[in-house]
């Protein structure tokens, strides 16, 4: 048998995920998402046409996707070695430049989203990767939603309630800037160790004031999380300010870095079946869908263009975006950009 499951890496109420390698010797993270309940066959679908398309240096890739039964989704993606943010962040406390970078490379990629008219809608530290490198790495984007027009704005609850923007949280409509917010929660979280709201908080969320975070960090980046935390979107920066401010922390200048695309791989759903089986008793439905519901994704055997390329031509997102000279001065008069000594 070719695929072989090396040990469960978390389960959850969406399913499981493995790790496994496959005959091409590397290592995949294999999620096997229920689509039972919260899921169902068009949600799939979408995020697996989305996954396949998505090319980015700080995305968590995808290089297989497919329903097995009616009511299963086979995802291989790429293994991320050191786990996530959430257990990175429980370990010890994050030193300014190495926290500043992470926000960046979440900026980077939450930007690229929204250029292809992506809302993630889960962003939290569970979701954030980090490579051998510590390098970010944005995934799951189970509950991710594409805008057909880049004036449209969505409505659905949906995502984990702490990191809810407080548009989410009273069933307003919202925009990309509900992803801003969810960020802004995480950064917050890499600085004080701790959510700054709990679902218990849910009337601090939408209305009460946003807790302190330590004072060993600059006044120039608190400020800055604070104001990404604003809770009305009209005052909220969007992912491209957030990430232009974040570069301007840097101690240096920002370089995206340099990644292999990984290609397509190709598994075969009864290995996958008996690999499962094996390892922890897993069944998987054998029930096959229509030939209709089949999805396909030979588009995303095409080759890629480059991330700058891809960056620079997509159609800007529902938001305003700003030079780097005018956000700079703009911000420089309310925060300070120098650390403190």
């Amino acid at each position: 048998m070719s695929l072989k499951i090396l040990r469960k890496l978390g389960e959850g109420g969406f399913g499981k995920v493995y790790l496994f390698q496959n005959t091409d010797e590397y290592k995949y993270a294999l999620k096997v998402v229920s689509l039972k309940g919260y899921y169902d066959i068009e949600q799939a679908k979408e995020e697996g046409r989305i996954m396949m398309k998505l090319c980015h240096p700080h995305i968590n890739q995808c290089v297989f996707v497919e329903p097995i039964g009616t009511s299963n989704l086979c995802m291989a993606l790429e293994y991320c070695i050191n786990g996530t943010l959430a257990r990175k962040i429980k370990l010890s406390r994050i030193e300014e430049p190495l926290a500043v970078m992470w926000f960046t490379q979440m900026a980077d990629a939450i930007q690229y989203l929204h250029e292809q008219h992506i809302i993630h809608r889960d962003i939290k530290p569970e979701n954030i990767l980090l490579t051998s490198r510590d390098q970010i790495m944005v995934g799951d984007l189970g509950v991710a939603r594409k805008l057909k027009d880049t004036l449209q704005s969505a409505r659905t609850c949906i995502g984990t309630p702490c990191y809810m923007s407080p548009q989410i949280q009273k069933g307003q409509q919202y925009t990309s800037k509900t992803d801003v917010w969810s960020l802004g929660c995480v950064f917050h979280e890499v600085l004080s160790r701790r959510a700054p709201f709990n679902y218990t908080m849910h009337m601090p969320i939408v209305e009460g004031t946003t807790p302190p975070l330590p004072d060993n960090y600059s006044d120039a980046l608190r400020n800055f999380i604070f104001r990404v935390l604003t809770r009305e979107e009209i005052g909220r920066p969007s992912a491209s300010e957030v990430f232009i401010f974040c570069k301007l922390l840097l101690p240096g200048e920002y370089q995206r870095i340099k990644r292999r695309r990984l290609e397509p791989i190709h598994l075969d759903k009864q290995e996958i079946r008996k690999a499962l089986r094996i390892y922890d008793g897993t069944v998987l439905s054998e029930d096959y869908l229509d030939s209709e519901k089949s999805i396909s994704f030979s588009e995303s055997s095409e080759k890629s263009k480059s991330f700058n390329e891809s960056s620079t031509k997509s159609k800007r997102f529902n938001e305003s975006f700003v030079d780097t000279n005018s956000f700079s001065k703009s911000f420089s008069q309310s925060v300070s950009l120098k650390p403190d000594k």
